[in-house]
């Protein structure tokens, strides 16, 4: 038996590997099903997620195994983790790193190995993602992309549970040292706001992630990974209803303002919900003929993935469309959908400062009912402006102006 030399930078792995606050904790669902996914997509008996700590490897989920933990230098993760790629192991008993390996010539008897590294935001290998056979074994490349993928999303959630964990810290933190905290419940939601928003990129890869594996889950899961997948999304749209509001709280000197791409941006939103607009059988009739806008970048980007999320929200087999053009001094976008829109007067409910009560989507989309409001305040604070036309049973039309230079604030 061969044993896994120790990365190069152990100490500081074992350090990350503090911070994520993994070790011990109690089994839990979203990493069972991972496991039991993983198992059955590879056609294997065992599939683990697999914790290489100083001394030993922790299971923090595991399917086809009994056993909470093994010795570390017996471990085939031992191995995997000192990798950055899929580590396969077809015949263990022709592989002189394992032939005589305690757990190949006894219990469970491994053959097949395939791991991939659950690799940490800041670069360090903390485990993987395995799964185990006791007879030789081959995978193709779908199910070495399965599990590749599989071990990322297994990354993401714990990159999720980690951003809660600061995410909490800081708000302790800031209701110590920030007077202005305690001024009014409004202003203590906002600065809790500016700290979600570092949940997003996670839990948008979340998203991607379990609607590929909603795409090619088998019968007898999809009800399960469907339901993962529309909770991800709804709560995505409910952590970008909150986002960016602390961006209000600040003196306009703070806030940057530039020359935006247009095309770039807009793309980038509409990318992200290609896979539901397809799911609601919607056409996006798309058309940029502006190129550029001047305002803030994240002030932008917001105004779009919301107004279109709340367009794609109301519609289901029709359409939305998105055009930007130039129109004399400023910037027009609109959009426009078929949706099943609405009797309320959202520019009077704005202009009084009245927040526009959420209503449920045609799919059963949820949100906050924050959403306008903080689009309209984000216009304002970009010198331009917004106009909304809507009809119950018409749609929704939204127009926006923004100017294309620097006007002073």
């Amino acid at each position: 038996m061969v044993e896994a030399k120790e990365p190069h930078n152990e100490q500081a792995r074992l350090d990350e590997l503090k911070n994520y606050l993994i070790l011990d904790t109690p089994e839990e669902e979203i990493y069972d099903d991972i496991v039991q996914l993983a198992a059955q997509i590879c056609d294997v008996p065992i599939a683990l997620i697999s914790i290489i700590d100083n001394c030993r490897q922790w299971f923090k989920s595991r399917v086809g195994l009994d056993v909470k933990e093994t010795d570390k230098r017996i471990a085939f993760c031992s191995h995997a983790i000192l990798t950055d790629t899929l580590m396969i192991v077809e015949d263990a008993l022709e592989d002189e790193r394992f032939i005589d390996n305690p757990l190949v010539t006894g219990p469970p008897y491994i053959r097949f190995y395939a791991g991939f590294p659950l690799k940490s935001k800041n670069g360090f290998n903390l485990g993987t993602l395995c799964v185990i056979d006791t007879k030789p074994k081959k995978i193709n490349e779908a199910q070495q992309f399965a599990l590749r993928t599989l071990a990322k999303q297994v990354m993401q959630n714990m990159e999720v549970k980690l951003m809660n964990i600061e995410l909490q810290q800081h708000f302790s933190q800031a209701e110590k040292i920030n007077a202005e905290l305690h001024e009014t419940l409004q202003t203590k939601e906002k600065m809790l706001s500016i700290i979600s928003h570092d949940l997003r990129s996670p839990l948008s890869s979340i998203v991607q992630l379990t609607e590929l594996m909603r795409q090619n889950a088998s019968a007898e899961w999809y009800s399960i990974v469907d339901e993962m997948s529309k909770g991800s999304r709804n709560a995505l749209a409910l952590l970008d209803n909150l986002v960016d509001w602390a961006s209000n709280a600040k003196p306009s000197e703070e806030i940057k303002f530039e020359r935006l791409n247009l095309y770039t941006l807009i793309h980038k939103e509409v990318n992200f919900m290609k896979s539901q607009l397809k799911r609601k059988n919607i056409d996006l009739d798309l058309k940029i003929s502006a190129f550029t806008a001047y305002g803030n970048k994240d002030f932008f980007r917001f105004i779009i993935r919301n107004l279109l999320y709340n367009a794609l929200k109301f519609t289901e087999d029709g359409q939305i469309r998105l055009w930007v053009v130039d129109e004399k001094e400023h910037t027009k976008i609109t959009i426009i959908d078929t949706g099943v829109g609405t009797d309320i007067d959202i520019n009077e409910h704005l202009k009084l400062g009245k927040k526009v009560n959420s209503q449920k989507g045609t799919n059963g989309e949820i949100g906050s009912g924050l959403g306008l409001s903080v689009v309209h305040e984000f216009v304002r604070k970009m010198k331009g402006e917004i106009d909304f036309k809507s009809k119950k049973g018409t749609g929704m039309e939204v127009n926006i102006y923004f100017p294309h230079r620097k006007i002073d604030r």
